[in-house]
């Protein structure tokens, strides 16, 4: 494109490119190729270098595309100055320089320098590795005593990983913060050697409460190595987190935390209102095919707990539902299809409709035999079954009749409604509502 205010000018310069594509490899100092390691592309401008596009090696060859650089670089001006680094924390870190208006046909390759991995671990007040999902930030300090990241990790289970770092390098970490707890940074060490791993430890005020407890089912017999899910409920909407699990001793931990709040790293959990009772509903997988265990407790946590004890969570086994066999209109078993448990309420207009139930659903075996666990609430109940090329149907049961099959006939055919099968009108692609249920 070549664009011009007023008259034309009589002579313009225009620079054709037959190669628009960047291609590098990432090699090792033996030329062994590497993946996974990230690139970044940068503008060098009066003697600093600013990133600008980011990339990752991949596997076999080490190789990392970028297509169409011109247009990703904004159409930078001829003359402009690029060169492609590593996009992990390294002191003096190599570069190899380019021509956007002249990018070569064979990649350009970086090799990579002495590196290592470091661990950060983060403890609380009490000793404990934090359970709170935090933002981690590795970087440095300029000169002015600001950090700048470089790369950055999430704290899950008290640690952040980070498998490249440079050898000998000037880091810093920073913890992101919030409006309540203002964000951490210091000065670490890194690795010290090529391959080895660091370990950092760092103290930080837990922002929000962890409540601890033991699973255990009527008769005080302990669940010990389950995993499972939970949800919390402060009047403000359910609010799940991570999977919840179970020691050898049945031990759990859960971080309270309240509404979403906008921290520096993004979006994180807010604090909790003390004031207001928890509800905890958790539920424990133990086989597949077998009865969950579930629980539900409410409590407060105290104004000074950092760590509140539930004691004794104590889980029953959740009641059969439904069961049977869903069959095609032969009586062949069918495998795969999602079978689901739906509630009825009445909106405020007096409108009825049909709700899925949570956790109440199942998907057919080779037998075409599903189970559904749950606890009937006392409203109408139905199931629903669907799959792909078949017309949904569904099924109104009682409470307390738990054999239901169902048969489920093929979309369009006879006896299925019309001869051609109706668009869904939501949901998955193919599956067909039943209008007259």
């Amino acid at each position: 494109e070549w664009e011009w205010q007023g008259s034309a000018p009589l002579e313009h310069t225009l620079v054709v490119s037959s190669v628009s594509d960047l291609h590098l490899r990432v090699e090792d100092s033996a030329g062994r190729p590497r993946s996974a390691v990230a690139v970044v592309l940068e503008r060098e401008l009066k003697g600093e270098y600013i990133p600008v596009v980011s990339g990752m090696s991949t596997a076999p060859g080490g190789a990392v595309l970028f297509p169409a650089l011109r247009r990703s670089l904004g159409d930078p001006s001829p003359g402009s100055r690029f060169t492609a680094t590593f996009g992990f924390p390294c002191d003096d870190p190599p570069r190899v320089a380019f021509d956007v208006f002249a990018l070569p046909e064979e990649p350009l390759v970086l090799t990579l320098p002495p590196m290592g991995s470091l661990r950060v671990r983060v403890y609380n007040e009490s000793g404990v590795l934090m359970d709170e999902v935090v933002d981690v930030s590795l970087g440095r300090l300029d000169s002015a005593g600001a950090f700048e990241g470089s790369a950055r990790q999430r704290l899950i289970g008290g640690e952040a990983v980070f498998g490249q770092v440079g050898v000998g390098t000037r880091l810093a970490v920073r913890l992101g913060g919030s409006p309540k707890r203002p964000a951490l940074v210091e000065e670490i060490s890194g690795p010290v050697s090529d391959g080895a791993e660091e370990t950092v430890t760092l103290k930080w005020g837990q922002l929000h409460p962890v409540v601890v407890g033991r699973a255990v089912r009527e008769g005080g017999q302990i669940l010990s190595g389950q995993r499972g899910r939970y949800t919390l409920d402060q009047g403000q909407g359910l609010m799940g987190g991570p999977p919840l699990t179970t020691d050898g001793q049945g031990r759990f931990r859960i971080v309270l935390s309240g509404p979403p709040e906008r921290g520096i790293g993004g979006v994180v959990g807010g604090s909790p209102d003390r004031k207001e009772p928890f509800q905890l509903e958790a539920a424990l997988f133990s086989v597949a095919g077998q009865a969950p265990y579930e629980a539900v407790r409410t409590f407060r946590v105290p104004d000074s707990a950092g760590e509140f004890d539930l004691g004794d969570l104590v889980f029953h086994k959740r009641p059969l539902l439904a069961s049977g066999r869903v069959t095609d209109s032969e009586g062949a078993a069918l495998l795969g299809v999602h079978v689901r448990a739906e509630e009825q309420s009445t909106k405020q207009a007096g409108e009825k409709r049909w709700s899925p139930v949570r956790d109440q659903s199942a998907v057919t075996d080779h037998e075409g035999k599903y189970t559904i666990y749950g606890t009937p609430s006392g409203s109408p109940l139905r199931l629903v079954a669907m799959r792909r090329g078949f017309r949904t149907t569904a099924l109104s049961f009682p409470n307390g009749s738990s054999a239901v099959d169902i048969v489920l006939p093929i979309a369009g055919s006879p006896g299925s409604g019309a001869g051609k099968p109706d668009r869904p009108t939501r949901g998955k692609p193919g599956l067909v509502p039943d209008k007259n249920r």
